[in-house]
């Protein structure tokens, strides 16, 4: 069995993400080359290696850049749109069954994914973990919804791992990978995972292998949290 850990490296990504991702795929033959990255910025984003070396199609999101040539769409993706945005991606050509989906908004991210609609199956779900002291790594909290949220700086911001994995066990989806930064969960749909990876689903155990913790600190506003099961299908 592969420990994902060993194949982490940076080429464009913020993280390990480009060495990952290569050595999934190598394991796992993409179905078509496609992605949707929501969150994603010129210079650091998850696909652009896979894009440019490996003939990748798909789109970028974010508010900062309009490129359309490269993938790259101005707009911003709520809880509200997201559906009726990934429906035009459709009409477009591209397959309901991509290969990656990444959400790193850094702050409603969990409610992105739990809106999509569940005709859309990606094999592969990258999302932000939560930036929690160590010791709250196992807690269930989603911060509150709001469209318009942007991170502060401050752990406030995204969903706790806990929280992640119950909403990836609704969607049919396991854990095959923490990076070691602690800031990158990977998220495989159930019928392609077959012992491929270390601690599949073991969550104490791939966060055990996170090198650092939180480097934010708490919420200085005490904003609430909610619990997944608060949020899961309800939006």
């Amino acid at each position: 069995m592969i420990n994902l850990q060993d194949y982490e490296y940076r080429w464009w990504s913020q993280h390990g993400e480009d060495g990952v991702l290569e050595k999934i795929f190598e394991i796992i033959p993409p179905k078509n080359k496609q992605f949707i990255e929501i969150g994603a910025h010129f210079h650091e984003a998850n696909c652009l290696k896979l894009q440019q070396h490996h003939k990748w199609i798909g789109f970028y999101f974010d508010d900062f850049h309009n490129f359309p040539a490269l993938g790259f769409h101005k707009l911003w993706i709520t809880k509200e749109n997201i559906n009726d945005v990934f429906n035009q991606i459709a009409e477009a050509g591209l397959s309901k069954e991509l290969d990656i989906l990444s959400i790193d908004v850094d702050g409603v991210d969990f409610y992105l994914w739990n809106e999509l609609d569940d005709s859309w199956k990606p094999s592969l779900v990258i999302v932000e973990g939560m930036q929690l002291p160590r010791e709250e790594w196992a807690t269930d909290r989603v911060i509150q919804y709001d469209p318009n949220f942007r991170w502060d700086g401050t752990a406030y911001a995204g969903a706790s791992p806990m929280a992640w994995c119950k909403l990836a066990e609704h969607k049919g989806y396991s854990l095959i990978h923490i990076e070691k930064s602690g800031v990158n969960m990977f998220f495989m749909r159930n019928d392609l995972v077959d012992g491929q990876f270390v601690y599949t689903n073991d969550l104490k155990k791939l966060l055990d292998q996170v090198g650092t913790d939180s480097l934010y600190e708490e919420d200085p506003k005490g904003r609430k949290y909610l619990a997944s099961a608060d949020i899961i299908n309800k939006c």
